[in-house]
């Protein structure tokens, strides 16, 4: 089955970063634009750091400072969206 390997890339003044799914269209259908693994690159496309959140997001976006990751995610229980930041000097 065909699986999304990269949704979302995110092009910024350090490093592209990306947002990885992996899913399958034919197991998660509306989920399958959602990840869970950040992976940050160099200029010439070579993967150099990943990042595992303890959730799955939808969309992602870095500061201006490269000190912190944003990230859309749903909250089932209430039908809404949150956005959350992760440190990523600490990480």
């Amino acid at each position: 089955p065909a699986t999304t390997e990269i949704y979302t890339l995110s092009l910024h003044d350090a490093l592209p970063i990306s947002l990885y799914s992996g899913r399958s269209i034919n197991e998660f259908k509306n989920d399958l634009f959602k990840g869970n693994t950040i992976y940050v690159y160099d200029w010439q496309g070579n993967s150099v750091k990943a990042y595992v959140l303890d959730r799955y997001v939808k969309s992602i976006a870095v500061s201006k400072n490269d000190s912190f990751l944003y990230g859309i995610s749903e909250n089932i229980d209430n039908n809404s969206e949150e956005i959350f930041k992760y440190n990523l000097i600490t990480k």
